[in-house]
């Protein structure tokens, strides 16, 4: 689809326009997480999800926690104008937590790299809809960077904030303490398989803002 090929710089000023500049980064405090209101958590690490935050060097790919509450997020070349629109409105989402998130040009490498960076392309099997990974890990907890990559043609609102969601950190249910049903529709648009829902929902929001 020739949306699929928008120059980057059209991706990129989407961001600009629709996502507002972010404060200077705050580093998360580490004092003890109290015990979530819904009765489980779904943020990494739990109970049930206890992988160390690797690069994919390290062996199997896995997504991590953020390393700060200011994101910055980017497009690559893969990444047209329809799909920003569609990447944007989920990014929304966050309004209602301690995230701030700015768009830029990705920045792959160095002291500053992009917190996360979209991408499209084929992934097998064709059912994956996306899949989130740490590509730089700043510690056992915790990701520098984050690459996030849609199947080609497939990008939806509920797919960006599901996502979205595992580059912040928050699991499926059979990956939550205690386990729950992973279409549980307290998850949100964190429910698998795709259900459709777009929406963080109030118990995502506060694993969030605990978090962050």
């Amino acid at each position: 689809m020739p949306a699929l090929h928008h120059p980057r710089h059209l991706a990129a000023a989407l961001l600009a326009v629709l996502i507002p500049v972010a404060p200077a980064a705050r580093v998360a405090a580490t004092r003890p997480r109290p015990t979530p209101r819904g009765g489980y958590s779904n943020m990494y690490p739990t109970a049930n999800a206890r992988w160390r935050c690797h690069d994919p060097s390290a062996g199997a790919l896995v997504f991590c926690r953020a390393d700060h509450a200011a994101l910055s997020v980017g497009f690559d070349r893969s990444i047209g104008g329809r799909d920003a629109v569609t990447i944007v409105r989920a990014l929304g989402q966050m309004r209602g937590t301690r995230l701030t998130v700015h768009g830029e040009r990705p920045v792959m490498s160095g002291p500053n790299r992009t917190d996360i960076v979209y991408q499209a392309g084929r992934l097998l099997p064709v059912q994956v809809l996306g899949m989130t990974w740490c590509a730089r890990a700043r510690s056992p907890r915790r990701c520098d960077q984050h690459i996030v990559r849609f199947q080609a043609g497939a990008i939806t609102t509920a797919v960006a904030c599901h996502e979205t969601g595992h580059a912040v950190g928050l699991t499926h249910g059979h990956e939550a303490a205690p386990r729950i049903s992973s279409s549980d529709p307290r998850l949100g648009c964190m429910r698998t398989p795709d259900s459709g829902d777009s929406l963080l929902r109030t118990h995502n929001v506060d694993e969030i803002n605990r978090t962050y």
